[in-house]
């Protein structure tokens, strides 16, 4: 019988296939259930921040902040075409690349669904990403964020 997250997890990204955006979020605890997630749906795990560095660091400085949504959206592409996993979503945070992390995946997810661990907080569509004092701070509250816990006092939505 398959994990309860793993249960939890496959609902929320069914439910989101016929959203605009089809993104859902996931603790860091959730981890060593995504094996078992992609095993399900065929989605392919990605080292997001490795994959992103890898194609930048090719694109002078100065380009990189125009350049890192078509990247993004190359290896997301190339990847598969029914959906991805991505995990080690880090490097979205850099405050030289000027982009809202949880935008710039919203806007992915609109051609396939997308499961994301985020690396901080999550509570109440609300995601949070390191210290306000951190340069790479990032809080975003939004309506249209799907988390399946364990987050810490997330609402189990798909639990």
């Amino acid at each position: 019988m398959p994990d309860p997250l793993t249960e939890s997890i496959l609902a929320a990204l069914e439910y989101v296939r016929n959203e605009y955006y089809r993104l859902v979020f996931v603790g860091r605890s959730a981890i060593p259930v995504l094996p078992d997630v992609a095993s399900a749906t065929g989605f392919p795990l990605i080292n997001f921040s490795l994959e992103i560095s890898r194609s930048l660091r090719e694109v002078p400085l100065a380009q990189r902040a125009r350049r890192l949504r078509g990247i993004a959206q190359s290896i997301v592409n190339e990847k598969a075409d029914d959906g991805v996993i991505l995990t080690r979503i880090e490097l979205l945070f850099l405050p030289s690349l000027l982009h809202d992390p949880v935008r710039t995946l919203l806007e992915l997810s609109r051609r396939q669904p997308i499961l994301a661990v985020w690396p901080g907080e999550g509570e109440d569509g609300r995601l949070r990403y390191a210290e306000p004092s951190h340069p790479e701070y990032h809080d975003s509250e939004r309506g249209d964020i799907i988390m399946v816990p364990p987050f810490a006092g997330a609402p189990a939505v798909f639990a």
